[in-house]
C-alpha cells in the first residue's frame, strides 16, 4: 500500500475510474502505461545504485589487494637488499676519548650583565 501511495505521488495519478456497463456492471477503465514506466523507471534506479555499489566494493577492494602486495614486495626488497656494517673499534674508542675529553673541560661561567664592558678579539687571519 505504501509503494503505491508512493508511486502515486511520484507519477501524479489519480486512483482508477470505474464506469457502468449497460447491465450496471462496474468496468475498470485502463489508464495506459504510466504505472510500468514509473515501476521501470525506479527498477533502473534501483539497478544503477546496485552496480554503483558493486563495482565500488571491487574496486576497494582491489586497490587494497594491490597497496598489500606491493607493501610487501618493498619489505622484501628492503631485507634483500640491507648490509650489516661492521664497527670499527678503533675510530669508537677514540671519538669516545675525545668526547670524554671535551665534557671534561671546564667553561667559564657564563656572565650576563647589560652594562658590563666588553674586550674586543681580534681573530688572527
Amino acid at each position: 500500500m505504501f509503494i503505491a501511495n508512493f508511486l502515486k505521488k511520484i507519477t501524479g495519478l489519480k486512483p482508477l475510474k470505474r464506469k457502468q456497463n449497460g447491465n450496471g456492471a462496474k468496468k475498470l477503465k485502463p489508464r495506459g502505461n504510466k504505472q510500468i514506466s514509473a515501476l521501470r523507471m525506479v527498477s533502473l534506479l534501483l539497478i544503477f545504485i546496485l552496480l554503483t555499489m558493486f563495482s565500488a566494493t571491487l574496486t576497494f577492494v582491489y586497490q587494497s589487494v594491490i597497496s598489500t602486495i606491493g607493501q610487501i614486495q618493498s619489505i622484501v626488497i628492503y631485507q634483500s637488499a640491507s648490509v650489516i656494517d661492521l664497527i670499527d673499534f678503533q675510530r669508537l674508542n677514540k671519538v669516545e676519548k675525545e668526547w670524554h675529553n671535551k665534557l671534561n673541560i671546564q667553561l667559564a661561567p657564563l656572565v650576563r650583565d647589560p652594562f658590563a664592558v666588553t674586550e674586543l678579539v681580534e681573530i688572527a687571519r
